[in-house]
């Protein structure tokens, strides 16, 4: 069933009326019509199953059928801090993250980012990410649409995140003595973790070692080298698959045993 986002339900009024380009994807894109059923969502947690009475220029006017129980949220909180990358390869690891669960994406210039923002640029590329981050929530079926930041100087996000009171990691293609599998054994109880994932043409030593004087555990995924975007998703994915957050109905009781147990 079709999902969309839609501002103040009010569960007391039967009626929901959508307007804006909801109301245009609705009726002008996906040609749905009266008697049609919808999966609205109001971005605070409640969705509703609703039917279509009326599709004109106006908007979309619905009615309110029943409530429908929302997905349980995962029990732990991941954060994946991206270095900024050339073309559409940010974009794909903001909707890839944001389908698997992730709470936030924060994007940042490192020594190796080639990608440079002015304001006009940025503001164009927050609005972009921002709407790629509520499309692909409503696909996945999440309760809100993943946070997106402002990009900030890697030396600001390693500071900012380095005393944190939450699982700190970052990825590292040359890190031969701990791997994430391991990594994930060792860990204490936490309820949210923060990567970080370097750009096209890695992280240099300098910054992994700053890095790792400021708190950061350095781990590998093994001995393949994935490109940046792919590193991101691949990442998002054993985090949230460890933390039992990609098992139906097994979002609060975690993943494997042992990562459950010290989570």
């Amino acid at each position: 069933m079709r999902r969309f986002f839609v501002k103040e339900i009010d569960p007391a009024t039967d009626e929901v009326i959508i307007k804006g380009r909801e109301a245009h994807h609705i009726g002008s894109v996906l040609r749905m019509g009266r008697g049609d059923r919808l999966h609205l969502m109001d971005g605070e947690g409640h969705h509703f199953l609703a039917v279509i009475l009326e599709a004109g220029k106006r908007g979309v006017r619905t009615r309110i059928e029943s409530r429908i129980s929302p997905p349980q949220p995962c029990s732990i909180k991941t954060i994946i801090c991206q270095a900024l990358l050339k073309g559409g390869h940010f974009e794909y690891v903001i909707q890839k993250t944001s389908e698997l669960g992730v709470s936030a994406v924060i994007p940042f210039f490192s020594d190796r980012t080639v990608v440079r923002l002015d304001r006009k640029g940025l503001e164009s590329r927050m609005k972009r990410w921002t709407e790629i981050a509520r499309e692909s929530a409503k696909q996945s079926g999440r309760d809100f649409p993943m946070t997106i930041e402002p990009p900030v100087d890697f030396t600001e996000l390693v500071s900012r995140w380095g005393r944190a009171a939450c699982i700190r990691l970052l990825l590292w293609e040359d890190e031969d003595r701990c791997d994430l599998k391991g990594f994930l054994r060792t860990l204490e109880p936490m309820n949210m973790i923060t990567a970080l994932v370097g750009p096209e043409g890695g992280f240099t030593g300098a910054e992994v070692k700053w890095a790792g004087e400021a708190g950061f555990s350095v781990v590998s995924i093994g001995d393949r080298i994935l490109r940046a975007d792919t590193a991101a998703v691949a990442l998002a994915a054993i985090l949230q698959y460890e933390a039992g957050c990609l098992s139906r109905g097994g979002m609060h009781s975690g993943g494997s045993d042992h990562f459950n147990k010290n989570i």
